[in-house]
């Protein structure tokens, strides 16, 4: 059966009464973008764990909601699901208007829209857990190697390599999608589009969070670690991701 883990927060004032349940797991990027939107937008929601470690989405029942067995999935009214994480953002956002995450000027919406697409599209997927699977049947190095990431991430914590850097296949394309990043995030800040938070934000810190997972050296980003220290410094934030952020 799935677990409940009931998200904790200053900003729910009744936990009873929140019509949203967000299927996924707290160590996933993909699950955060969306939590940390609904924490941004102050909106109840019930967090449902499917563990993916565990194989709990591949169940029947869950498959029957999401064939392709990927997490997040939002539940609406206990019969209309919404999967993919940038649907279910752009759902909220016109769904709940308040507090806006895309800028009002049409060209800076498109902006915004590229930068979650450089995560979403490029980054992201090259560090799936099945793709990264797949990769480790060929690399006997790197499949020696993600036992010990994973068990770090069940922990909640980073796994520190005795040898300090490493440059497997994920490394590679997460810094060519983190110089893209770099190139296109506002100069001054703080927020990857300027002065106001956006779903690009949304996109790119739990990325850093995945990064630091796979001990990427962060260290060429300036930009990008601006925009993370920016957007986990919100109280709000901080709240909503209280289960990762107090690891981190």
């Amino acid at each position: 059966s799935v677990s409940k883990y009931i998200f904790a927060s200053v900003i729910m004032t009744n936990v009873a009464a929140a019509a949203l349940k967000l299927y996924g797991i707290p160590g996933s990027s993909t699950t955060n973008r969306c939590r940390i939107a609904l924490a941004i937008k102050q909106i109840p929601y019930q967090l449902e764990i499917i563990n993916i470690m565990k194989g709990e989405h591949k169940t029947e029942e869950y498959t029957r909601q999401n064939a392709l067995n990927q997490i997040p999935l939002l539940e609406l009214d206990g019969t209309t699901h919404l999967k993919q994480s940038i649907a279910i953002l752009e759902y909220l956002e016109e769904a709940y208007p308040a507090k806006p995450l895309l800028p009002k000027d049409l060209i800076d919406r498109a902006r915004c829209r590229e930068i979650v697409e450089i995560v979403n599209s490029f980054i992201q997927p090259m560090q799936n857990k099945g793709t990264v699977e797949k990769v480790a049947e060929l690399d006997p190095a790197f499949a020696a190697w993600i036992p010990k990431v994973v068990k770090a991430h069940e922990e909640g914590k980073t796994f520190e390599e005795e040898d300090g850097e490493v440059n497997f296949w994920p490394q590679y394309w997460m810094n060519r999608g983190f110089r893209a990043l770099e190139s296109v995030i506002d100069e001054e800040g703080p927020y990857c589009m300027g002065k106001d938070v956006t779903l690009a934000d949304c996109a790119v810190v739990p990325q850093v969070i995945g990064a630091r997972l796979y001990q990427l050296n962060m260290t060429p980003y300036p930009k990008t670690m601006r925009v993370f220290e920016s957007v986990t410094n919100r109280p709000d934030v901080r709240s909503g991701l209280a289960d990762i952020l107090g690891h981190l």
